[in-house]
């Protein structure tokens, strides 16, 4: 529906540019005295369409005393200079043309007239019919108009086509045609008056030549009708209506199954402290036994039990402490819930480090023995506030002697490719162990 009311537009502007131009009129410069001016706004056929493209030419030519018009070979205009005989043209634009021509009630000898024919540039036809043979250019004819201190304007509209003596006395020789080859083709022979097209300019040959096998325009060809500028394109068509929506398709089929894992949930964070290098108890549940488990926040956390993480802040550790004997522990998969205090882009890079305590009553500082990070990355939400759940990831296990228990820390890293600002608020980290 775009591109058709995109045509219509366009229509409806070539519509108004036509109608304004019959409605103005051709606008034209006065000539010098000597010579007048002819134009015209409605060069047609029979069912009022104007000409496209086309050129007119205007031959001299004498009248003689009994009215017939002969070709002339030179002639004077308003007794100063020498006019040679070669007939002159003008391009005709959608119906329209102006030419400054001499003006024949001045020249030497008298009488001199022109004779008028139309060719048809798409087609390369001759349009103008009889009755402009011997066409008088003065202030003295029905369709002139005398301009004080400038030659005549007259108007070809106006002008009344008739078959006068010369015309019905004898026929003249046949003047030469043209011969319309229609667009250039390489390695052809182009003989004089051949017509042909190419990159939307029309060529004249005046002296034969053989096209080549890329286009040129050598000695004896002439460009007739110069390529206009492109216009401007019209303005876009307005949208169509969103089509409605589409039925929902059917459910796939269900997955199989996964094994299932011991899952610990681990929560609300706010009570836990370490401000003076202890370990609370009681915070963390290990749902698979209900014993009590140590859990410990290293830094700073907020009122609304989210375990806050500041941007650059890689030494801030949350603790799980006393968890689960190696002999007993093959697997510990982590994942990690959190939303952002201002960011909307970037991503949080969060780390993972274990180690094995002997004595789980001592304090845990950064200086413990911790083995090797495992890290996740996750693309924060575009909203702040939003949570998001990150991938799993799997942590490094220690190697611990009997009666050893693992310590899990938790941290954000510094840097790439951690490149949120803002504080990480940690509400929820999920443990499956095995």
């Amino acid at each position: 529906m775009k591109k058709t009311r995109f045509y219509w537009l366009r229509r409806i502007g070539c519509s108004f540019a036509l109608i304004f131009s019959l409605a103005v009129g051709v606008v034209h410069a006065s000539a010098p005295v000597g010579y007048v001016t002819l134009s015209s706004a409605g060069l047609q056929d029979s069912t009022g369409a104007l000409l496209a493209s086309g050129t007119i030419y205007f031959q001299p030519v004498i009248v003689s005393s009994t009215g017939q018009c002969t070709a002339i070979t030179s002639y004077q205009v308003n007794g100063s200079g020498q006019a040679i005989s070669t007939p002159v043209s003008s391009t005709v634009t959608n119906g329209v043309f102006s030419i400054q021509l001499a003006n024949t009630a001045l020249t030497n000898p008298a009488h001199i007239a022109f004779s008028a024919s139309v060719v048809d540039n798409a087609t390369g036809q001759q349009v103008l019919g009889s009755g402009y043979s011997c066409i008088q250019l003065d202030a003295t004819q029905p369709w002139c108009t005398a301009v004080s201190g400038y030659g005549p304007n007259c108007s070809f509209d106006e002008f009344i086509p008739t078959a006068g003596p010369s015309e019905s006395v004898a026929t003249g020789p046949a003047g030469q045609g043209f011969n319309y080859r229609g667009a250039w083709a390489s390695s052809t022979t182009y003989n004089p008056y051949d017509v042909f097209t190419y990159g939307g300019q029309t060529y004249e040959v005046s002296s034969g030549f053989t096209s080549g096998g890329s286009f040129s325009c050598p000695t004896g060809c002439n460009v007739w009708a110069q390529a206009g500028t492109a216009g401007t394109n019209g303005t876009n068509g307005t949208n169509g209506t969103n089509g409605a929506t589409g039925p929902t398709g059917p459910t796939g089929p269900t997955g199989a199954t996964g094994a299932a894992g011991v899952t610990q949930t681990v929560s609300s964070v706010a009570s836990c402290t370490f401000n003076t290098g202890q370990l609370n108890t009681n915070q963390w549940s290990d749902l698979g036994s209900n014993t009590p488990i140590y859990g410990c926040l290293r830094g700073t956390y907020n009122a609304l039990g989210d375990a806050s993480f500041s941007a650059g802040a890689g030494s801030a550790q949350y603790l799980i402490t006393d968890l689960w004997q190696t002999s007993t522990l093959t697997s510990l998969t982590l994942q990690f819930k959190f939303n952002m205090a201002t960011a909307t882009s970037g991503n949080v890079a969060w780390g993972v480090v274990t180690f094995c305590d002997a004595d789980s009553a001592s304090p845990i500082a950064a200086s413990s023995p911790w083995g090797t990070a495992a890290t996740v990355t996750t693309a924060v939400p575009g909203t702040a506030g939003y949570s998001v759940t990150s991938s799993a990831v799997t942590a490094n296990l220690p190697t611990c002697s009997t009666g050893g228990k693992v310590v899990i820390g938790i941290y954000r890293l510094t840097g790439s490719p951690d490149t949120a600002t803002g504080a990480a608020n940690l509400t929820d980290v999920y443990i499956v162990h095995n």
